[in-house]
């Protein structure tokens, strides 16, 4: 979300990903503190920022970060607020044809300081620049195109030639488990996994979850399709709880991811195969039971 905040223009550029203790952090403070006094000064207010056009720059730099699925609920949240809708859809579209770009965790194999070293967010938006609306303000005072990095791309961790992975960031999928939609995080699945046929087992509680994943005698085998219940944002607050742990009986046998669908959602840092943000959450009238369900997940 500091990505976002920075690609929306409410944070100076080339300040989300700097590593603790950096000394650019006290230089760009300092900057800071210039900055919100011109704009108070000027009466530069948030929404001139949060536009249509800085929305869709946001997911688009979304995509190529790989970014969290929490992203996604947080920017439409934040776009609401702004009386602006940002379509499921639209989120899948970007994702089709923006590539992660980005080769940092869980994705793949960096950090953020790497991404900070090989430039952080000025760097990735050189990189998908003809998908961007480069006249958008942001908050140096500037516009994007301006705010993007200079010079040739500190190959290879912004991999603008050739992608992190050929899968999208992000999938859009629906149907009789979630006839609103939900979200899966493609780019840090298996894809093995992204199209599965398999039994249900079903939870309807984080609790009854924990209760029975480690049991021995739990009815599970390495193609069900994990589903908790009862975790979205009128169930439970929606806590990091999606990404159900695989039952220790199989991840003593070696399995190390599943199919696990969920109203809840869970950590941008967490790996694996999971459907979150099923709509609508079982709380307000989502499907109540699923226990006869073969779901079926393809790409949307």
């Amino acid at each position: 979300m500091a990505i976002m905040a920075e690609t929306l223009g409410l944070a100076l550029p080339g300040s989300a990903v700097l590593a603790a203790g950096s000394a650019r952090q006290v230089e760009l403070s300092e900057e800071a503190g210039r900055r919100i006094v011109s704009m108070v000064s000027s009466c530069v207010r948030p929404s001139a920022f949060l536009t249509a056009a800085g929305f869709a720059n946001a997911i688009a730099v979304l995509a190529p970060i790989g970014g969290s699925t929490n992203a996604i609920i947080h920017l439409c949240a934040v776009a609401g607020r702004r009386a602006l809708s940002l379509p499921l859809r639209e989120f899948a579209a970007v994702s089709d044809r923006v590539p992660v770009i980005a080769d940092v965790a869980p994705v793949g194999t960096g950090l953020m300081d790497d991404l900070a070293a090989a430039g952080g967010v000025p760097a990735v938006l050189a990189a998908i620049a003809s998908h961007l609306d480069l006249s958008v303000p942001v908050a140096s005072g500037a516009c994007m195109g301006d705010a993007m990095a200079a010079g040739p791309l500190r190959w290879p961790l912004v991999r603008a030639r050739e992608p992190v992975t050929s899968l999208p960031a992000f999938m859009v999928v629906g149907g009789n488990i979630a006839p609103d939609g939900a979200v899966i995080k493609a780019a840090a699945a298996s894809p093995s996994l992204l199209r599965h046929r398999g039994p249900a087992v079903v939870f309807h509680s984080y609790r009854e979850m924990r209760s029975r994943i480690d049991d021995p005698s739990l009815d599970v085998c390495p193609d069900s399709v994990l589903v908790l219940a009862g975790c979205g944002p009128v169930g439970m607050a929606m806590p990091e709880w999606g990404n159900i742990p695989i039952p220790a009986k199989l991840l003593n046998d070696g399995v190390t991811d599943m199919l696990r669908i969920t109203d809840g959602r869970m950590s941008g840092t967490g790996f694996g195969t999971v459907v979150l943000h099923v709509a609508p959450e079982s709380a307000v009238g989502g499907p109540e039971d699923l226990a006869f369900v073969e779901p079926v997940i393809g790409r949307s």
